[in-house]
């Protein structure tokens, strides 16, 4: 969606509404209480912190321990830490560095650029720079061999890309997808068309001119070595993690400290200048900062690298990080002209609720809110208002490989109160609290305690396809049958493997009784065969499942460059399943064709049946049946 396409915003209130952080002895007191209860509350070993105000670092902290082994405390200037995937705003801004100088264009198909490989043209339109940028590539998303265990291990940027190539499963420039793919090979372009490898060039066009010296993307030894170490907190005490080398380098391998990210800060609210060199033109900077995709008007969207949110009544600008029990949160209030940093070494639980916490207490405290006063009126429509409700998969989730089940974590639930207003039930991992909505236009909808929207899409016959709303990010979520939902296709299969496991011993229990009233001869050989098939269908169905757990266990290491020969011999008890299981079909039809036992001893061989088919089915709704890697 275009910037024409936007509705007049509310006028902004008079900046005397807003006092902010200035007074540095009242900041120290404040951000030193806020980052001890949190920080308290999540068991999180050490974290770090930069403030900045009009060009200047108002705060710079270190919190706790960088590795609590050896008891090193964290030091704000020293002490690099993963920051993930806040990585994608050095990436978005290497690349208008080279829209500025021509070698790239933002409206350019991405195939243009690329020679090695090709992306898929299965849609109409082409993927362009500005999708990749915008996170509307529409490339599908998978989640494993994202990183090594070690730096021998990597990928190099060209096998990632070709590799764990994503194909394209929405048309470009209509859905945001969040793609890690799809900065990769915006990190892979700046490679193509400056002839300097990424890192390389990150080093001399960005770091080096605002003097981030203990920042990097490759891993140095000599930052490596004073690396603030994430951790697990169980069983009261912080287990060390190994260290994650992205596969993904320009999505998320960057480490720096606070102090190093205040100065790449500064020069974002500077417009591109840092003390006097120039990294972007001013005309750039503004680009990069202004909404340039959003799935409707009154939602916030995606800059270039940066997504919106709106706390208080304040235009946020930021981008968050989460790699390995690192959390990390960059903030632009462009307003302002205030720029907040924070970064963790891990803890205990949803460890990303640590940034979201310390960043709304800093909102309401230094910019606090306004009543919200409903600006718009609740309406009353004479349609079905059941027709919003639902199951919603956030629409980051892979269509075409066995990862399709981590989908299932990404379902947000959608229902209607008695009083017509909507109930939106967020996934647990999010860790958000039920939401009241209530309706203001035929597709909008608006949270009766803070005023954001909730928008639905509909196809031409009126169903309704997809819902989208921001929660600290932009989300678009597709509207799936209760009968593709993660929670039904859980409850069945518990259902079936206790079928499945009862099946061996409920025989062995009938073979005693007939062995104790002398029936040990076997009456019926056909019948005989039948229980054999269903013993040997339902073994193989249980092994499957737990060899598929051994793998994936035993493979972690593997996963991270290739998926391991293990998979596929544990791909194939599935496909042997389904011969047996067309075998034990077969071997039924007859036996109701010609009545061959009572209706009892029919229907109940046949019920197994039904379960067995009905896990095929769950397998093939997953993409567990066959080789879909």
């Amino acid at each position: 969606m275009s910037l024409s396409d936007k509705d007049e915003l509310p006028p902004a209130l008079p900046q005397d509404t807003f006092i902010g952080p200035h007074n540095t002895s009242e900041i120290a007191s404040f951000i030193d209480m806020v980052f001890k209860e949190e920080m308290e509350r999540l068991h999180v070993p050490g974290a770090t912190i930069s403030l900045v105000r009009d060009g200047e670092i108002l705060y710079l902290k270190g919190y706790g321990l960088a590795n609590a082994e050896q008891g090193l405390p964290v030091d704000p200037s020293r002490t690099p830490f993963f920051v993930a995937s806040v990585s994608k705003l050095f990436t978005a801004t290497a690349v208008m560095q080279l829209v500025e100088q021509g070698k790239l264009d933002l409206s350019e198909d991405v195939n243009h650029y690329l020679t090695a490989f090709k992306i898929d043209d299965n849609f109409p339109q082409p993927v362009t720079i500005a999708n990749l940028l915008t996170h509307t590539g529409g490339f599908e998303e998978r989640s494993l061999i994202l990183a090594a265990f070690s730096k021998s291990d990597m990928l190099s940027r060209e096998e990632y890309l070709t590799l764990g190539k994503q194909p394209r499963v929405l048309p470009p420039g209509r859905y945001i997808s969040y793609s890690n793919y799809g900065y990769t090979l915006l990190g892979y372009l700046v490679e193509e068309v400056s002839g300097t490898p990424f890192e390389q060039y990150v080093d001399e066009q960005i770091l080096g001119p605002l003097d981030m010296q203990s920042s990097s993307f490759s891993y140095p030894d000599s930052l490596m070595s004073r690396l603030a170490i994430s951790h697990l907190y169980a069983q009261d005490t912080w287990k060390p993690l190994p260290v994650l080398y992205a596969n993904v380098g320009p999505a998320g391998a960057l480490i720096s400290t606070a102090s190093d990210v205040a100065n790449f800060m500064i020069m974002h609210l500077q417009n591109g200048v840092f003390r006097d060199k120039v990294l972007m033109q001013n005309e750039t900077a503004i680009q990069m900062h202004h909404q340039l995709f959003t799935q409707h008007p009154r939602l916030p969207g995606w800059c270039y690298g940066f997504y919106e949110e709106e706390i208080n009544g304040r235009r946020l600008i930021q981008h968050g990080g989460d790699i390995n029990n690192y959390a990390s949160l960059l903030v632009l209030i462009p307003e302002e002209n205030v720029g907040l940093f924070m970064v963790i070494n891990g803890g205990k639980g949803l460890v990303f609720k640590f940034r979201e916490n310390v960043l709304k207490r800093f909102m309401d405290h230094y910019y606090p809110s306004r009543i919200f006063d409903q600006s718009d009126e609740e309406v009353f429509y004479m349609d079905d208002i059941k027709r919003f409700s639902g199951v919603y998969r956030l629409n980051r989730y892979s269509r075409l490989s066995f990862e399709k089940i981590l989908g299932a974590v990404l379902e947000s639930r959608i229902k209607v109160n008695p009083d017509r207003s909507l109930k939106l039930i967020l996934p647990p991992v999010l860790d958000e609290s039920p939401s009241t909505w209530i309706r203001i236009d035929t597709l909008l909808f608006q949270n009766k305690k803070d005023g954001r929207y909730m928008v639905f899409y509909e196809d031409t016959n009126g169903h309704i396809t997809h819902v989208n709303f921001s929660v600290q990010v932009p989300i678009n979520a597709v509207r799936i049958s209760w009968i593709h939902s993660g929670i039904f296709n859980l409850c069945l299969l518990i259902v079936i493997l206790i079928v499945f496991l009862s099946v061996i011993p409920g025989w062995q229990i009938v073979w005693v009784v007939r062995k104790i009233r002398k029936r040990s001869k076997e009456r019926d050989r056909w019948e005989k065969r039948i229980r054999l098939l269903i013993i040997l269908v339902s073994g193989l169905n249980i092994l499957f499942l737990i060899a598929f757990i051994i793998a994936l266990i035993t493979s972690v290491e593997k996963l991270t460059s290739d998926y391991p020969v293990e998979f596929i011999f544990v791909f194939l008890i599935p496909i042997i399943g389904t011969i047996f299981t067309l075998i034990l079909t077969g071997s039924l039809f007859p036996v109701w064709k010609n009545r061959l036992w009572t209706a009892g001893r029919r229907i109940y061989y046949t019920g197994i049946l039904l379960f067995m088919i009905t896990f095929l089915w769950i397998l093939h709704n997953w993409n567990f049946l066959g080789f879909h890697f």
